[in-house]
């Protein structure tokens, strides 16, 4: 059997790439959910508010779990029902650069002082104290343009365990952003163009 070649339209369905993460001020407005030609073509450090985060380790993993309570009756040794009782959705992901306003945004709000300039810049960072933490939006663009990930209220949860090691080991920030309630909704994708309908 000869190879045959996988179809465009079969290839432009794949979602590939680490793309590109970002941080919005609560509330900040959203860039337009408009394609042009089949992909978002504006930028997001044009809305004000957003700002990239940066490079990561190796990319980012969103995740949105429901738990459920199966319903069972005697007769039956199947459940009979699924019922939610609660939804998690979340985003991890490792920052390879190392700054003070990274720290800040892992921190969920922490006070970053900074004095002196050029060569003698100081920035001191400080966590926020318990019950002043902020909350943030997130922001992800696949590499291709076609796909866009608002989550409208996140308060990052994951351990910040940089490693300061020898050799070719990266100091990391690493996050998991919880998204929480909000309005309109905890999270949305938005997929560009007639090969992501």
């Amino acid at each position: 059997m000869a190879n045959t070649p996988i179809p465009v339209a079969v290839l432009n369905k794949i979602l590939s790439g680490p793309g590109i993460l970002l941080t919005g001020i609560l509330g900040s407005a959203l860039p337009s959910l408009v394609p042009t030609a089949g992909v978002y073509t504006d930028d997001w450090s044009a809305v004000s508010g957003w700002t990239e985060l940066g490079p990561t380790e190796n990319g980012s993993q969103f995740h949105d779990t429901a738990t459920v309570e199966k319903m069972y009756v005697a007769e039956s040794y199947y459940e009979v029902s699924n019922v939610v009782t609660g939804r998690e959705a979340s985003i991890d992901f490792a920052l390879a650069h190392f700054t003070a306003t990274n720290l800040k945004n892992a921190l969920n709000g922490a006070t970053v002082t900074v004095t002196g300039s050029a060569g003698t810049t100081n920035s001191k960072v400080v966590p926020p104290a318990i019950g002043t933490e902020t909350r943030q939006m997130i922001g992800w663009e696949s590499n291709d343009h076609t796909a866009r990930l608002i989550a409208y209220q996140a308060f990052q949860q994951g351990a910040i365990e940089p490693e300061f090691r020898k050799g070719a080991t990266k100091a990391l920030i690493a996050c998991t952003f919880h998204f929480e309630n909000a309005s309109p909704s905890a999270w949305e994708f938005n997929l560009a163009g007639t090969a992501r309908a």
